[in-house]
């Protein structure tokens, strides 16, 4: 079965390839990449959810025909942004995932005790993703690589707190979900049980230790949970 993997903000594709080796063949991660990095570096960014799920809904159509169980996971940006797919694949009349899980980011209806601002000067930039756990010491070692990142950071930021800031409705998709969270992590203090409101069926909730990129400390943990509800 295919577990379609979606970025949290700046990432591309290549940083759920290492989940390959835990999940030993008993999933198929398909990363998708946004434009901008990675695979499709040379395209022009995106800076709306409302862009990004159209541009992930178009990647993902022909597959969704037909008809094939699949999983959807992702986190930060990109767990809002599966969840709002999700919504868009039940318009267009294609099948929900089997299971949709959902990482580091509070509901739509919850309040935000803490954002980034996407419009800040790099360096204030920088301190606030570092303090996160955001830049890997290879990207802080080498100014050239953060210079290339942050307007893509700042783009996939600019989406996430407009979805916040401006959408209004949102209701339950029909499809199983689990929500994962790290209970150091900032940029979810609050009730991330919430997201039971938005699914019309089963429901569970899974917390680790570890700050908003608990994910990659807790990756073995997350794709066992991941295959066994995905079975």
């Amino acid at each position: 079965m295919d577990l379609y993997c979606l970025p949290y903000a700046g990432a591309s594709s290549a940083v759920y390839k290492k989940w390959e080796k835990p999940l030993g063949g008993e999933l198929r991660i398909q990363s998708i990449e946004l434009p901008g990095r990675g695979r499709k570096f040379g395209k022009m960014r995106l800076n709306s959810m409302e862009q990004m799920i159209e541009h992930v809904f178009e990647e993902l159509k022909g597959r969704l025909e037909s008809g094939e169980p699949y999983g959807l996971f992702g986190h930060s940006l990109g767990g809002m942004l599966a969840y709002r797919l999700v919504e868009r694949i039940g318009q267009a009349g294609l099948p929900a995932p089997r299971h949709l899980f959902i990482s580091g980011v509070l509901p739509p209806h919850a309040t935000r005790p803490y954002m980034i601002d996407h419009t800040l000067p790099d360096i204030e930039l920088k301190n606030e993703l570092q303090r996160l756990g955001g830049l890997t010491s290879e990207v802080l070692d080498h100014p050239e690589l953060l210079k290339l990142m942050l307007p893509i950071i700042r783009s996939d930021l600019q989406a996430h707190n407009d979805e916040h800031t401006f959408r209004t409705q949102a209701g339950p998709v029909p499809c199983d979900m689990t929500v994962f969270y790290g209970r150091q992590d900032p940029l979810t203090e609050g009730d991330m049980g919430g997201w039971s409101l938005y699914t019309s069926m089963n429901f569970q909730i899974e917390a680790y230790a570890g700050g908003h990129f608990f994910i990659h400390d807790e990756e073995a943990s997350l794709t066992r949970t991941m295959v066994s509800r995905l079975k």
